[in-house]
């Protein structure tokens, strides 16, 4: 019993460590735009169209709020929330990633509701079309909230969209950051660690066949 605790309690010493993010500008840091698709009509002169989106502050319409959740960072996404029949059918941003298939995946995004009040925005995060995780709703006001998930890549490339559900007209407006997606790999001492639990599993193995 002793000597399948103990390579049992090394193998839970698992940790995975994430490479690089694969979202292009999803910190909205490159102030050209870059990587930044949506189905909202870009508003730089301004911020009063439902269903629009700018970037604070490359575009000239000032910002709701001027907080970005980026450490140092100076941008994020800004969103007047769409609240025609097309609330939930359009993407208030989207882009398609290269990913490994049969390897995990953590995908996070931060989200802050604009409004001094209750801000009604609720997002639906989807890979390929389909959803993942619960619709994210706001738990306080103008505070940055974090959504995040893992999953196995189940082929080659995704298409991470994130769509705004809410339909209302206000309070529904909010701000985007740091969106990413990271390959989530063993640490080197893990990689160790699950390397001498193998051994200690097979040399005790060979050792109780001669008994």
């Amino acid at each position: 019993m002793i000597r399948f605790t103990t390579a049992f309690a090394a193998l839970s010493l698992v940790v995975n460590t994430a490479t690089a993010n694969i979202v292009e500008n999803g910190d909205f840091e490159d102030l050209s735009l870059a990587g930044i698709s949506s189905d909202y009509v870009h508003t730089p002169g301004g911020n009063a169209i439902e269903g629009s989106w700018w970037v604070n502050p490359w575009d000239s319409g000032g910002p709701w709020d001027s907080s970005q959740h980026t450490p140092g960072g100076v941008a994020a996404m800004n969103v007047n929330g769409d609240d025609s029949s097309q609330a939930g059918v359009k993407q208030v941003w989207y882009q398609t990633v290269t990913v490994v298939e049969g390897e995990e995946y953590e995908f996070s995004t931060w989200a802050l509701g604009t409004a001094s009040g209750f801000s009604g925005y609720s997002l639906k995060f989807a890979f390929n079309g389909d959803q993942i995780g619960d619709v994210f709703s706001p738990s306080e006001a103008r505070t940055w909230e974090q959504f995040s998930t893992t999953f196995i890549a189940t082929s080659s490339s995704i298409e991470i969209s994130i769509v705004n559900v809410s339909g209302i007209t206000f309070p529904n407006d909010f701000m985007l950051d740091d969106i990413s997606l990271s390959r989530q790999v063993p640490s080197p001492s893990t990689a160790a660690l699950l390397g001498l639990s193998g051994l200690l599993v097979s040399r005790r193995r060979r050792q109780a066949t001669h008994i």
